[in-house]
């Protein structure tokens, strides 16, 4: 089960709109196969896993370990408690039941009928972590959101001419990349794309078919075909939410204009519903406020850079509208981790006693 656990986290931020999952079959204490779901949410792991056997008669009496539970119902893919059923697995081993209501205990029911042994458990807290932002989408409506910031040690994300260039070392930015690979999507506002004109994707060798899909919230529809963001449409996919239609209609960009982009929670909603489990906001003080503002922000990648810019820098947010400490939102801190000089402090909500 570890190693399927290790199979499902590689493929975080690649298989949206599904989970990622893994699947490793044993047979008398040796690895038979093991599988990934693959780009897009298909073919899927169970599904991997059994096409990489190429003697079938192997498959009689193997243990299937699962990450998630397999899927009950038959769409674009066959039904993997079907597959392993038909391929004669006799014991199926799952972390976690899926939430998805297509499943939720079906595709074990359909190998318990079929007198397959179904174990479940074994791995279910690694299992709940590794697709929390899946099961936040299923269970909320809504993606799971980090928000990513690069500051000085007083939390400043530029000096007062807006220089930032570079505040953190290479070693956090190669960091910053490696998380927009495992997002399914990045978020940013129009000034961001104003200001730095960014690509917005991932430039780890070797990671550069994991960018992410690009979101732009454009609210005053500035952002045109001159900016590298919607130049570069045709290779990493881009939604544009309020931007000007007439400036994106002869690109390969795609304008949202029915979503208020001011409306953080609808934009958040649709982004769901188009199959995204999991947001990266990069974005300036004014954006990054807001989400904090609209109290939907799960996580925070906080890196620090050994330096002080001073008062007249530019802050990481703006008014919070704060006056009392108890109606502060509270983050506990799960990781830290030094990157070079610099220190990354990774906070999650907090959870209510």
């Amino acid at each position: 089960m570890g190693k399927a656990l290790l199979l499902a986290e590689q493929a975080l931020g690649t298989t949206a709109p599904n989970p990622a999952v893994g699947c490793v079959l044993v047979k008398d204490g040796k690895i038979l196969s093991e599988g990934a779901t693959k780009q897009g949410g298909r073919p899927h792991a169970e599904q991997v896993a059994l096409m990489q056997v190429e003697d079938k008669l192997l498959l009689k009496g193997a243990t299937a370990y699962v990450t998630l539970e397999p899927c009950a119902h038959v769409g674009e893919t066959p039904s993997c408690a079907g597959l392993l059923k038909d391929a004669g697995i006799a014991r199926v081993v799952v972390a976690v039941i899926d939430p998805d209501k297509r499943v939720k205990g079906q595709g074990l029911e359909i190998l318990k009928l079929a007198g397959v042994r179904v174990d479940l458990g074994l791995g279910f807290d690694e299992g709940i972590e590794i697709n929390r932002a899946f099961f936040r989408r299923q269970h909320y409506g809504l993606p799971y959101i980090t928000l990513k910031v690069a500051t000085s040690l007083d939390g400043k994300v530029a000096t007062v001419t807006g220089h930032s260039q570079w505040i953190t070392s290479q070693q956090a930015r190669d960091h910053g990349h490696g998380l927009r690979a495992r997002s399914d999507a990045i978020l940013t506002g129009s000034g961001t794309v104003l200001a730095d004109d960014p690509m917005m994707t991932c430039r780890l060798n070797g990671y550069e078919h994991c960018s992410p899909i690009r979101i732009v919230l454009d609210r005053r529809g500035r952002v045109t075909p001159n900016h590298k963001i919607i130049k570069t449409a045709n290779e990493v996919a881009t939604w544009v939410y309020g931007g000007d239609p007439q400036h994106l209609n002869d690109t390969w960009a795609e304008p949202i204009a029915e979503i208020d982009p001011y409306d953080l929670k609808a934009v958040m909603m649709d982004i769901a519903n188009r199959g995204i489990n999991s947001v990266m906001i990069e974005a300036g003080a004014e954006l990054s406020t807001a989400f904090m503002v609209s109290d939907m922000v799960d996580e925070i990648y906080w890196y620090r850079a050994p330096m002080i810019i001073g008062d007249d820098g530019l802050a990481v947010f703006k008014s919070l509208g704060v006056d009392a400490i108890a109606d502060t939102q509270c983050f506990d801190r799960i990781m830290m981790e030094e990157l070079g000089p610099d220190i990354l402090e990774v906070y999650r909500r907090k959870k209510e006693d």
